[in-house]
């Protein structure tokens, strides 16, 4: 996973205006959002049980899909 210092280094470069994270590294994203201008933080999962849901009629999820404890990452070049 990514170091603050790279992630920093992403988020000014990419210059979204939007983060999606989950819960469990919000806090730890809070300070390089700000710093990095991006206006909305979306947190999903924790205790208000915010989800991503919404699809396009009839989209469906690639097979296998995976665990719950495993962990997944976006590259970024």
């Amino acid at each position: 996973l990514y170091t603050p210092r790279e992630l920093a280094q992403i988020l000014d470069d990419a210059r979204p205006r939007v983060l999606i994270c989950d819960a469990g590294v919000s806090a730890a994203l809070a300070p390089l959002a700000a710093s990095s201008g991006i206006a909305h933080v979306i947190v999903v999962g924790g205790p208000d049980g915010r989800r991503l849901t919404r699809a396009e009629p009839g989209a469906r999820l690639p097979e296998p899909l995976p665990r719950p404890d495993e962990r997944g990452t976006l590259q970024y070049t």
